[in-house]
């Protein structure tokens, strides 16, 4: 907008194809407050020559997605993270927009499918999240941006990063997600440029109000910013995610160096939830028919086993000759132990 060159307004758009590339909800958000900027909304209008450069450059990186799309989908418009929600899932649990079928029936989310009230949730979330991660101050860290909306002049730029601020919340409130305090302001980091200059802006207004000699608010920011370096910083990057959930570095190696059977023994004597589910990491087993195990251990059982060989059940490129042994094992076994289970060495198997 500075200079109203051309060549800088097409990198402006490649960026914006690269964010497509990614974060498709996150670039028509950019795209919508680019283009706000470009038709002089908070500013001079950029030229017209310029205003196309940042249009054709965000086509022409955003349109290397279409055969990439179309390669795996069949579709160049459709993004394969929604074919494979459909697929193991359920069809448009991850489609935008309100709907009961939305979601992926995670225990994180608070209510099955996405509507008013769980944007009203997400956004109690991610204000919580905000006020405690966005600076790790102990008194909050939105406080001084309160102070700037309560008592502040707000400007031109005041009004375009609150404007921001407000567009990233609401295109994120009619989109399903669920959360919790592991994922911090889940999906809202457009807006936290914003809310840093906002803050700037009102630690200006404290000091105004106070005395701009004195500089108070600027003092109180710096002390709890060292604060928050010595006591929250290292909390939130090391020790909040070391060994999270169990997690270890060497688990990786585990198969690999002491066999499938003993890896699978060990993760069930250093588990730590209420039950465990064993699957495969390559989807092979699906997340669906793992919830399902889920909700029949909630219904009081102390197992659950499922197979690839009754009514309902499947398996894809399975090979002929593996198939064969398979079969013939598990009629053995089903024989010696008269249990009537036929697909025994399947390891998908919930456990409580």
């Amino acid at each position: 907008r500075h200079t109203d060159r051309a060549v800088w307004a097409v990198l402006a758009g490649m960026a914006l194809g690269l964010l497509a590339v990614v974060r498709q909800l996150d670039a028509l958000i950019a795209a919508l407050a680019l283009g706000l900027t470009a038709i002089g909304i908070g500013g001079k209008r950029l030229r017209p020559t310029a205003t196309a450069g940042l249009v054709l450059g965000s086509m022409a990186v955003a349109a290397l997605l279409l055969p990439y799309n179309a390669h795996f989908t069949g579709r160049g418009s459709r993004f394969p993270i929604m074919e494979y929600n459909d697929r193991y899932y359920a069809p448009g649990s991850n489609d935008y927009g309100f709907g009961a079928n939305r979601g992926m029936g995670w225990g994180l989310d608070p209510r099955p499918g996405h509507d008013v009230i769980d944007g009203l949730i997400n956004t109690n979330l991610n204000l919580t999240a905000t006020q405690v991660e966005l600076f790790g101050w102990g008194a909050g860290s939105l406080v001084f941006l309160l102070v700037h909306l309560l008592r502040g002049r707000f400007e031109r730029a005041d009004r375009a990063l609150t404007g921001l601020t407000v567009i990233v919340w609401a295109a994120y409130f009619a989109n399903y997600f669920s959360g919790g305090p592991d994922f911090g302001a889940r999906y809202w980091y457009l807006a936290l440029p914003a809310l840093i200059a906002l803050t700037a802006r009102g630690i200006h207004t404290f000091d105004t109000i106070t005395g701009l000699a004195q500089r108070k608010g600027t003092v109180m920011a710096v002390i709890a910013s060292l604060i928050a370096i010595v006591v929250f910083v290292p909390w939130r990057a090391t020790d909040k995610y070391h060994g999270f959930r169990g997690m270890r570095a060497d688990v990786r190696t585990l198969a690999a160096s002491h066999g499938f059977g003993r890896a699978i023994v060990y993760g069930l004597n250093h588990m730590r939830g209420d039950a465990v589910v064993i699957m495969m990491a390559d989807a092979s087993d699906s997340p669906t028919d793992a919830v399902r195990y889920w909700r029949l251990l909630g219904e009081g059982y102390e197992c659950a086993f499922g197979s690839r060989f009754i009514r309902g059940g499947n398996v894809v490129d399975y090979p002929r000759v593996k198939l064969i042994v398979n079969r013939l094992a598990n009629l053995f076994i089903r024989v010696l132990f008269r249990h009537g289970l036929n697909d025994t060495t399947n390891a998908f198997k919930a456990y409580r």
